[in-house]
Parts: C-alpha cells; structure tokens; sequence
C-alpha cells in the first residue's frame, strides 16, 4: 500500500527505486538518531550558491590560469598544475618541455619527476656535490616552495673537501619579500660576478634556511630521488649522506639574442639576432641538441631567414646584400 504523509500506517518510512515504482516499507526500531560524516582532509570544497541538492560543480573553461585556490573566486581558474587551459571546454596536458642543449655552455642534473625536502631540523643545510666540466659560472637555478613565513633562503657555490663543502666562492638570497606565494618557483640564484669552474674538479652547491627555520615556516628544494649525491647537516660543518640529489643548472653569463627558427619539412635550423655581434647558427635534432654551423661566415642577421631548394637566405639590413649558404 502506498505511504504518504498524515497517514495512519504501521511502517515509518517507504522507499521506491524510480523504476519498478515498487515501494519498500520500513519500520524503525529505538529512537532514531540522525548522524553525518565529513572528511575535512581531503580538503573538499563544493560551491552551494545558488544550487539545489544533486547539483554539482562544472568547469569548461579555464582561461583564468594557475593560482586560484577556491572556485568560487573565479571559476574559470585552477589552483595548480601545467595545462593547456585556452581552448573553451578542453583542459589538455602540455608538452613535455625541456631545455635545449648546445647553445651555451651550462650544467644540469635535471629530471622530470620531483620530490622536495625541507630545510629544517637535521636537514637545515642540503649540499649536492658536482661536476661541472669547464664553465664560467654566472647563476643556479633551483626549484623552491615557501612554506610559512621562513628567514632568509641562502644558496652557496663552495669548493670541496673531502667530500664536504668548503670554501664559499660565491653566495646569492631570496627572501619571501620576492618569493610571495606557495607555489613552487624554479629561481634563479645570481651571485655577483662569475666563478670559473674548473672541468675535473668537485663543487658543492648548498643551500640553507635562515633562524626562522621550523616546521611551519621553513623553505623546500627539489630533489632526484633516484640518484644520492646530496648531504644533509643541522649545522652546516657536519654532514650526513642523503639518498637524494638537490635539482639544480648552473649557467654561464646569458647573451642578449633572439632566435629565428626554420626549416624545410626534414631539417630543422635555427639563428641568432644579438643585441651585439655576429649572429650564430645551429641545427638542432630531435632531442632538441644544438649543433653549431661554424664555417658559415654569417655576420649580423638582422630578420628571419628562408630555405629554398636547399639554399639558406640570410637578411643582413637594408644596406647590405642577402647572404646565401648551402
């Protein structure tokens, strides 16, 4: 028999199913008790303005980009991630983008998966020994997050001893006065000057915490956990093996340039536009390893080159002719 509201029948509740429009009479037995459950450690926010029961949130378009915590702020937003997010209705994965080597003299023991350690506690000091090959260092870039409202994160080149860092030879800072989100930030630590780095010798790259160093405040680094050539100190004199290596690229100094990249269908060939000085002329792979074209006698390219037939065509400006190679 149907239930239905006012009525005098011997069960509490009736439940149907949509479907069979069969119903399911219930008594219930003792007090009732009505409960709930949450979960606030997954951190779940659904947006109830202005929706009913069995509403849920959905976003098509994400044009607001990186950083928005909650939906509510901008719904066209995410909090984190790398994604191609300009096309209405679709959020696709980006390509995988990596460095291109050839073009300048740089070291890097960078990967593509990352884990962080924190500078705090026993770990307050991390070192990575390296190898750097022949360079005139200039800066290091290292991935950090902030955590809190930490002192001073510091970052050291020093020279090796037995294993351990030794003499400082250059220093760099960041303070949360630059760094001023959570997010994580591959930096750039530019110390005065450069260091020439010798190609057979060991050299550290240490970074630590200032005094303000604890679990609520304190800075965290990227690291390789697949390789362990980093150390950790709680005092910065004595050190213990890690099984981690800090991720960083030391670089020499920058040239101010532009790239003009072309090609015909099977190579690929870029060339340089400098603020100063002869142009420089590259092929590249699909590994995207630069392979410098040295015979050329290319001078100042000043706009983007054409290939036809197997010839290269290099403007030189309005006062001198097109250069040619083949």
């Amino acid at each position: 028999m149907p239930l239905r509201p006012g009525q005098n029948t011997p069960f509490d509740i009736a439940l149907q199913d949509g479907r069979s429009r069969k119903e399911w009479m219930l008594t219930l037995s003792g007090e009732p008790v009505r409960d709930t459950m949450s979960d606030d450690a997954n951190n779940i926010y659904i947006r109830n303005v202005g929706k009913k029961i069995g509403d849920f949130d959905e976003q098509r378009d994400w044009r607001g980009g990186m950083g928005n915590e909650y939906f509510n702020d901008d719904p066209s937003a995410f909090f984190h991630g790398s994604c191609y997010s300009l096309a209405k209705g679709h959020l696709l994965p980006p390509l995988k983008w990596r460095y291109g080597t050839g073009y300048r003299t740089v070291y890097s023991n960078l990967v593509d998966s990352k884990s962080w350690r924190s500078l705090y506690g026993d770990s307050k000091y991390i070192t990575v020994a390296v190898t750097t090959g022949a360079i005139t260092a200039d800066a290091c870039w290292v991935y950090i997050r902030r955590r809190g409202n930490p002192s001073d994160l510091t970052l050291e080149l020093c020279s090796d001893s037995g294993g351990n860092p030794d003499t400082v030879l250059k220093t760099a800072t960041v303070s949360t006065s630059t760094i001023t989100d959570v997010l994580s930030v591959f930096y750039k630590f530019d110390w005065t000057g450069t260091q020439a780095l010798s190609g057979a010798t060991t050299y550290h790259i240490k970074l630590y915490g200032g005094s303000t160093s604890n679990e609520t405040s304190h800075w965290d680094i990227a690291v390789d956990i697949g390789t362990s050539l980093s150390k950790t100190s709680s005092d910065g004199s004595s050190w213990t093996a890690a099984s981690f290596s800090t991720q960083i690229r030391i670089v020499d100094a920058e040239i101010a340039r532009r790239w003009f990249f072309y090609g015909d269908g099977t190579n690929f060939y870029t060339v340089s536009k400098r603020d100063t000085g002869n142009s420089d002329h590259y092929t590249i792979n699909s590994s995207a390893f630069a392979t410098e074209i040295t015979s050329t006698g290319l001078g100042a390219v000043t706009g983007r080159p054409i290939l036809i037939n197997g010839t290269h065509f290099f403007p030189q400006g309005e006062a001198d002719v097109i250069r040619r190679w083949n």
